[in-house]
């Protein structure tokens, strides 16, 4: 996790990039509120996945005999305002929705159920 600006008296910015779903949910819940607690009007960018491609992720880890788990997964980016009264979504970005031409054929996946927001970045305000 990078964490990028000044604390004292700033706005900080955290981005925490390919490590939350290798937490428990609870831990990640945690981690937020104390983050908000300690630093009131942080924002925080994360990679989420959904508990869909959790699944099937720990499925490949297995077949390939990797040691590594995923465990958390966020169905929706609004999940976490629910957490703190302070907490509010800014925006989000899915990665099959991007004109991105390296992704090709994976394109098409945003128009499969469970898929389409399988893999999102998401930008929070954790804060009053």
């Amino acid at each position: 996790m990078a964490c990028l600006g000044k604390i004292a008296g700033q706005p900080l910015l955290i981005r925490a990039e390919a490590v939350l779903p290798y937490l428990a949910g609870e831990d990640v819940k945690r981690m937020v509120l104390e983050i908000a607690d300690r630093f009131p009007d942080t924002e925080l960018i994360c990679d989420t996945i959904s508990p869909l491609v959790v699944k099937i992720q720990n499925f490949k880890f297995m077949l390939s005999r990797m040691e590594v788990r995923l465990i958390w997964g966020l169905r929706n980016g609004r999940e976490l305002e629910t957490w703190h009264p302070g907490f509010k979504l800014l925006s989000e970005w899915n990665h099959f929705n991007q004109t991105e031409p390296r992704l090709g054929w994976s394109r098409l996946f945003r128009y499969l159920p469970g898929f389409g927001n399988g893999a999102r970045i998401l930008h929070y305000r954790l804060g009053n």
